[in-house]
């Protein structure tokens, strides 16, 4: 199959069904050469933490509105 028809399925996909998906519990955030792929590898090993299906997302965007609401619901800025 030629891959952009398959990457453009999958997307498809996972648009259809980001409704029904849980968001993030938590995000591993740090710098270049800090650690964060070894603690991420270690994490995904347990049985109770599921893989995302990319490694790096950019969550900060702009046009992340889920995101921000999830944010702003769950945390007291006011403090």
């Amino acid at each position: 199959m030629d891959k952009k028809l398959v990457s453009q399925s999958l997307k498809i996909g996972r648009i259809l069904t980001s409704p029904i998906r849980r968001m993030p519990d938590f995000l591993i955030i740090g710098a270049q050469k800090c650690g964060t792929t070894s603690l991420f590898d270690f994490l995904v090993q347990h049985p109770n933490i599921g893989k995302p299906h990319k490694k790096e997302v950019d969550y900060y965007k702009p046009h992340n509105e889920r995101l921000y609401q999830l944010i702003n619901i769950n945390f007291n800025w006011d403090k």
